[in-house]
């Protein structure tokens, strides 16, 4: 079974934070394990807090969950809070 990755774009930040976060927990449930971050314009530390938040609910399910390269804005947020090991987003 093949499913398609969940795309993220546009706003994440602390008004979309806590509906981001249900789609991403519904999106591992149903076998999700891939979610595209390119496309995120607009962040804050929430959605740091939010790909956390989805990469520990994925580990309780026993998902693999993978992340793309995020977009500019994002991958600056990520090594501010060096959690860039944690999202298995650092570079070898």
């Amino acid at each position: 079974m093949s499913v398609t990755p969940l795309h993220l774009s546009g706003s994440l930040t602390v008004d979309e934070a806590a509906g981001v976060l249900a789609a991403m927990r519904a999106a591992i449930d149903a076998g999700c394990c891939e979610v595209r971050l390119e496309q995120l314009e607009t962040v804050d530390s929430s959605a740091v807090a939010t790909l956390l938040a989805a990469r520990r609910h994925a580990l309780q399910k026993g998902v693999d969950l993978r992340f793309s390269p995020p977009s500019a804005a994002l991958a600056g947020l990520v090594g501010l809070y060096e959690v860039g090991a944690l999202l298995g987003l650092s570079k070898p």
